[in-house]
Formats: structure tokens, sequence, C-alpha cells
């Protein structure tokens, strides 16, 4: 799974999870917020699953990095914009 796609679907479950706990704390009903509890330990397992540079399959401590701790590797390469001459 390419590394933008993996962020895409960890932040979007992340705001999902919060949002669910916010609900469920507002309100009396404690099913919103166990939910979320769900949700967002499932999205860290996902995220430590997932989150791994293309070259080297290591884990990745920072989602704001442009080339990989390890192997030195660009994150984030752009494939489908080649110059063709």
């Amino acid at each position: 799974m390419k590394l933008k796609k993996v962020q895409i679907i960890f932040y979007t479950f992340f705001a999902v999870g919060c949002l669910l706990s916010w609900i469920g704390s507002t309100s009396e009903n404690a099913v919103f917020y166990f939910f979320s509890i769900g949700i967002l330990i499932a999205d860290m397992i996902f995220h430590i699953i997932f989150h791994r540079c293309p070259e080297c399959k290591r884990h990745l401590r920072t989602d704001f990095a442009k080339h990989c701790k390890h192997c030195g590797a660009e994150l984030y390469v752009d494939t489908n914009n080649k110059d063709t001459d």
C-alpha cells in the first residue's frame, strides 16, 4: 500500500475516533465512547503495520519525514509525472 494512502486512512480513522470519543463524552450513552476506543486502538495497530518505508520496509517514526531515517530512500516519489523526452 502506498505511504500517502496509509496516511490518509490513518488520519481519517483518527478523526472519526476522536469525533466518536467527543460524542461519547458529551452524551449519556457510553457506547460511542467505547466504540471510539476500539477504532483508535485499531487505527494505531494499522499505523504500526503499514506505515513503513517502501524500500527497506522498516517502521517510520514520523509522518512528516521526506526521507527514510534508516536507508535514506525518498518516501514520496511521484511516479505519475515522469519526463517523456
